[in-house]
């Protein structure tokens, strides 16, 4: 067996990595996974993915150590309980924990090493709990979500060429007297932060409620001073209803600030109306639509509607179950509803 000197990542979280070179790890560890996991066409999973097995040899490459876990069983029951599994219960996934490891589950654990490169050691007292007890949702929620996809995200498109990178959304997104504001500046390229959290006036953590990306990009939109702001979401633009019920449903091309608030009040998934709060105000448009030809097909939101829609004026809304209906009057040539 190779003997390998050097630092594993474990001593360099203790010593403290800043973000471009915890970055530049990460990016390391996903180029050694991908080999590993598509090595002579078989699908293999590493199985125990932390920082004690990754290490940094005298010449500065990073190596991944402890292959006695990999298996090629991937997606198959080889263990379903902690005394029988392989790997670490701190960083593998419940599906791991439960007999379904994958090049997944592997990249999961490596989103946690990341997490650690860039906030600190994962504590037990965190938890209240010993890894051997720990509610696993729990642990998910508090350490996953955001805070660990957006440096994987910034890695990843630095991965592709783009000039991308980690910027936190505690060092921007203040509290001043009970209202967030954007602080500071953002360099050029592509800057990637997360949603829902800012620093509140005494220092701790504060978050958002439900839609708290959009609220934080509204944020950041209007300290900017931006010129337009982007809402990415899973369907490729605003239908007059929504598409997986009803086949063939009709792109909405335009929305006035006014309705788009009444849609999310009625139930629409397009858009929390606290998240279009300050760039109605300052009358910025605000494109809904998802990453594939973002540009061209999304809908767009204004002060006002051109006069796309006078041969076909919207006649009403729909609502989910539980809402009043609505009564339209006219307002100028259009109909808006009233409660």
């Amino acid at each position: 067996m190779e003997y390998i000197p050097g630092e594993t990542l474990e001593d360099k979280i203790k010593n403290g990595v800043n973000v471009e070179e915890s970055l530049r790890y990460f990016e390391e560890a996903v180029e050694a996974l991908d080999y590993l996991h598509n090595a002579n066409g078989l699908s293999k999973a590493h199985r125990d993915v932390k920082p004690e097995n990754i290490i940094i040899d005298e010449e500065g490459r990073l190596r991944i150590l402890d292959l006695g876990s990999v298996t090629d069983k991937v997606g198959k029951t080889f263990g379903t309980t902690l005394k029988t599994f392989k790997g670490t219960v701190k960083y593998a996934h419940t599906e791991q924990i439960t007999g379904n490891a994958s090049a997944a589950t592997d990249l999961y654990s490596l989103g946690l090493v990341l997490y650690e490169l860039v906030c600190g050691e994962i504590k037990k007292s965190e938890f209240g709990k010993t890894h051997e007890a720990v509610d696993y949702d729990e642990f998910r929620s508090k350490i996953g979500g955001e805070r660990v996809n957006a440096p994987f995200v910034a890695a990843y498109l630095k991965h592709l060429g783009i000039d991308a990178k980690y910027v936190s959304a505690l060092d921007h997104l203040y509290e001043r007297n009970g209202t967030v504001d954007f602080v500071g500046t953002l360099k050029s390229g592509v800057n990637v932060t997360e949603g829902f959290i800012y620093r509140k006036d005494d220092g701790s953590i504060g978050t958002f409620p439900t839609g708290g990306s959009e609220v934080s990009g509204d944020i950041i939109a209007e300290g900017l001073k931006a010129e337009l702001y982007g809402v990415i979401k899973n369907n490729p633009w605003f239908c007059t209803t929504d598409p997986k019920i009803v086949q063939g449903a009709l792109r909405v091309g335009r929305l006035t600030y006014r309705e788009l608030a009444e849609l999310a009040y009625a139930g629409a998934r397009a858009m929390n109306e606290r998240g279009m709060i300050l760039s109605s105000k300052s009358g910025r448009p605000i494109l809904i639509g998802s990453a594939q030809d973002f540009m061209e097909h999304a809908t767009r939101v204004c002060e006002e509607r051109d006069d796309e829609l006078v041969e076909k004026p919207y006649a009403g809304i729909a609502s989910k179950d539980g809402f009043i209906i609505y009564r339209l009057v006219a307002d100028n040539r259009n109909l808006l509803p009233v409660f």
